[in-house]
């Protein structure tokens, strides 16, 4: 959590090389992909509700700050799933369709 803002202001590279090594990891743990995404999405639905949870004023400021906030953690959130699904992939491609070795 003490790196969220950063990351959620950034594009880091980082953050998704991650990303797609926990999702090579998770196909090598046989966990399925549907699952994998759908735990994303839990964990960004708990975000979203711990946001509101906050006591964030009801002001056009304050809503307008909650809204924000809940799209940058979308938008974030989109992006860890597509690297995850990434390297997931990339994991499989080779186990559907090793490469032939030349001779």
């Amino acid at each position: 959590m003490e790196n969220l803002g950063a990351w959620l202001a950034s594009k880091s590279d980082e953050v998704r090389k991650k990303q797609e090594i926990i999702g090579k990891r998770r196909f090598e743990e046989s966990i399925p992909l549907s699952e994998v995404v759908g735990a994303l999405c839990i964990i960004k639905d708990n975000m979203v509700d711990f946001i509101e949870e906050q006591g964030i004023p009801k002001d056009t400021l304050g809503l307008y700050a909650e809204e924000e906030m809940e799209h940058r953690i979308g938008r974030f959130f989109d992006d860890l799933i597509v690297h995850t699904v990434r390297g997931y992939e990339a994991v499989w491609h080779k186990v559907e369709h090793p490469a032939i070795p030349t001779i």
